[in-house]
């Protein structure tokens, strides 16, 4: 029995530790990929139960964050899921749903450039997206991503020299066609860099 309770104990410290070196990170990544903040408040919460459940095996992960990413991306495709039914289901039975975004008209130069950017990633595959997502946002590393997503961290360094290529060249070219000023930053000089 004392050796039960000091394994539990030590189960607490280890969830307590954990808990404290990653909510803000795992709180960050759900917020970033969720509608509103009580869904990514929810998914957060979700997170550290399986993790509390599954509280060895997190410990013993090489990367603890990855670990913890890769079981809130499940949760939020879960409410992504969850959601695309209850929109269904409303439109069926002749109500509108609430629609979420940005009306572009409103926005700032640098709005609108976000904007361009978050339209430029729809265009992506689903895992591009959030390789995309995990390196930008996230800072993870190659592995680590790999860890996340489940694949080889070679693959996942091609998928996302690839995808952030693809969005420059989106980038570029609406720029070109809308007839906007730079970019700034990274994007403007890449457009010059064929007139030299």
């Amino acid at each position: 029995m004392v050796g039960h309770r000091g394994s539990e104990r030590e189960r607490r410290r280890l969830f307590d530790d954990l808990y404290a070196e990653t909510f803000s990170e795992v709180l960050a990544y759900c917020r970033r990929r969720s509608p509103s903040a009580e869904d990514a408040n929810d998914a957060v919460a979700e997170v550290y139960i399986v993790a509390w459940r599954k509280i060895d095996e997190v410990a013993a992960a090489e990367k603890p964050i990855a670990w913890l990413l890769s079981v809130a991306r499940g949760i939020l495709s879960n409410q992504g899921r969850g959601r695309g039914r209850r929109n269904k289901l409303l439109d069926k039975v002749g109500r509108e749903p609430v629609r979420l975004g940005i009306d572009p008209a409103e926005e700032t130069q640098h709005d609108a450039l976000v904007a361009q950017v978050f339209e430029s990633l729809k265009r992506l595959t689903p895992l591009d997206q959030e390789i995309v997502a995990l390196a930008t946002f996230e800072g993870l590393s190659h592995i680590e991503i790999g860890e996340v997503v489940g694949k080889r961290p070679s693959v996942i360094k091609t998928r996302l020299y690839r995808a952030r290529q693809r969005l420059r060249e989106e980038l570029a070219a609406g720029d070109e066609t809308s007839g906007a000023s730079s970019l700034g930053g990274e994007q403007s000089t890449q457009s010059t860099r064929g007139t030299q």
